[in-house]
């Protein structure tokens, strides 16, 4: 694999230092400080076979509160899921007819093995930009299974007192079709308040739940059709999960509020959603919107997502 950093009126900084070790740089406004970690084979913070390994915002600190953040108390790179959000998933490309110990593909991971362990075969050409406002990965892979693709995903800050955007541009280079979808897990939270009561998720449409499990339905309540809230904090080893139905088709907004912080971070994206899933334990909420990604060879695909934040009056 070739792995280059251009490095264009920016330096590493350091961020938290659980993680001091890894590969990251630092972006900041006027109200926000990012840590972003570096996309990394051997020395990056997540080395999994699940996530996108561009662009992981580890640390987000906003006007004196801590969002987001770790959600678990011990890290392995190359675990799953011990990873931080916001951070990004694509469904597996290639896997359903991919043998044991043949290559499937993930978006901006590249050929993962399929078997037990983590494994990977070929996992392309990166690139990293990092300029004061924004880091640029640009992501390329094309293999002997009929698979390919070019990628290209933009973290940048706002200036001033605004908020981050993820721009994302993926195009299908190979001689197959690359049918998928992608979703921000986001793993949220305020200064590490335990998840309950304090935590409310407005979405854009009227919320009809199913396949709910876990605490879903002892816990949540639905208020004003739209409005999700928790009538009891969760504890540990909980968990809630459910499909939150109705909201796909639409291209409205996320605003999780919480009360005793008065932080109000507001998630908007600019493509209709496939569908939203919510999941919760007691250290982080999740509103998983998806994206329905399907392109014919030569075909493009263009998303972003904005995240903005302000404090209640």
């Amino acid at each position: 694999m070739y792995y280059s950093l251009v490095f264009v009126a920016g330096l590493l900084a350091a961020g938290p230092a659980r993680t001091d070790h890894y590969p990251k740089t630092v972006l900041k406004n006027e109200d926000l400080t990012l840590t972003v970690y570096l996309p990394d084979a051997e020395k990056g913070f997540y080395r999994g076979n699940r996530f996108d390994w561009a662009g992981v915002v580890g640390n987000i600190e906003f006007r004196g509160h801590r969002l987001f953040g770790p959600w678990k108390d011990t890290h392995d790179p190359t675990h799953h899921d011990d990873i931080i959000g916001p951070v990004e998933d694509f469904g597996p490309i290639g896997y359903a007819e991919a043998k044991e110990g043949e290559p499937f593909f993930k978006i901006g991971i590249g050929e993962a093995i399929k078997g037990e362990g983590v494994k990977f075969g070929d996992l392309g050409t990166r690139d990293v930009t990092i300029k004061p406002n924004e880091v640029v990965f640009k992501h390329s892979i094309r293999s002997g299974t009929g698979y390919g693709y070019q990628y290209t995903k933009r973290l940048e800050v706002e200036p001033g007192h605004g908020g981050f955007r993820l721009h994302h541009v993926l195009t299908n280079t190979g001689a197959k079709v690359i049918d998928t979808d992608c979703y921000n897990h986001n793993f949220y939270n305020v200064d590490a308040d335990g998840v309950g009561p304090n935590y409310v998720v407005t979405c854009a449409g009227p919320l009809k739940p199913k396949g709910t499990r876990g605490r879903f339905d002892e816990v949540m309540r639905i208020r004003d059709g739209r409005i999700l809230e928790f009538t009891k904090p969760l504890n540990a080893g909980d968990d809630v999960y459910g499909t939150l139905d109705g909201l796909g088709g639409l291209t409205g907004n996320f605003i999780v509020r919480h009360g005793p912080s008065g932080v109000i971070t507001e998630i908007t994206g600019d493509a209709p959603l496939e569908k939203v899933n919510f999941w919760a334990t007691r250290e982080t909420v999740c509103p998983e919107p998806f994206v329905r990604i399907r392109l014919k060879p030569g075909e493009s695909k263009t998303w972003s997502i904005r995240y903005a934040f302000k404090l209640s009056d």
